[in-house]
């Protein structure tokens, strides 16, 4: 049958975002803004559009891993569960989750090395060109809205994210991510669209259409994101 990656996405983006507002009090829509600033980025970098549908099923997915912390450790209490956030271990299982998943690239590691750093002071202690460029791409986008308000990007707030930014700049993230992401800052469009009631047609209309022909089984593999 003919299956709707955005589609499929979009509900997932949906249920991910419940979990992590309603359980760990993260900002709502917090997955879909991630994929919109990776969107903008990988545009802005020239990935093709097989890479950019690959980059939006990343960072709607990347926190994952969360849920499946809860199930695994059986914590409800809303400080303990929010460590999970800071812990790498939501990377691991949320890269072991999406093993079905049918990413167009097939690439690895792209969840499991989203919070690395340029200068290896992430998780993994990762370095450099050794973290994927979609994990380093996707690390900005999730830093840049867990820091900042991204509707709010304008004026003199938006001179202090991007001085902000700058200092990160081959520490963090590499020197081409970080001058991408300001690129994609400069329009009007890009804090409107991300108001929690425009981001959902915001990326729907932006991201990159791609169906496939899966059976039934196969669609019910690749929802083991969601742990039982």
């Amino acid at each position: 049958m003919q299956f709707s990656l955005n589609g499929f996405l979009l509900s997932i983006s949906f249920a991910l975002d419940c979990i992590e507002r309603d359980i760990l009090g993260v900002k709502l829509n917090h997955g879909k803004r991630v994929a919109y600033n990776a969107l903008l980025i990988g545009q802005q970098m020239g990935m093709t559009q097989d890479d950019l549908v690959d980059m939006v099923a990343f960072s709607i997915l990347h926190d994952n891993g969360i849920s499946g912390c809860l199930t695994e450790h059986k914590l409800m209490d809303r400080k303990k569960v929010f460590l999970f956030e800071n812990i790498k271990k939501h990377c691991t299982i949320g890269e072991k989750n999406i093993e079905d998943y049918p990413l167009l690239k097939k690439e690895r590691n792209i969840i499991l090395y989203h919070h690395e750093r340029l200068d290896g002071s992430g998780y993994f202690h990762m370095k450099g060109d050794a973290i994927p460029l979609k994990a380093q791409i996707l690390g900005l986008a999730d830093y840049v809205d867990t820091h900042f308000k991204v509707n709010m990007m304008y004026g003199d707030y938006e001179e202090r994210v991007i001085d902000h930014i700058k200092k990160l700049r081959n520490v963090k993230f590499s020197e081409k991510i970080c001058d991408s992401f300001f690129k994609v800052i400069e329009p009007v469009y890009y804090r409107l669209d991300q108001e929690d009631a425009n981001i959902e047609a915001a990326l729907d209309k932006r991201a990159p259409y791609k169906f496939l022909d899966l059976d039934y089984f196969q669609i019910h593999e690749i929802t083991a994101v969601f742990p039982v």
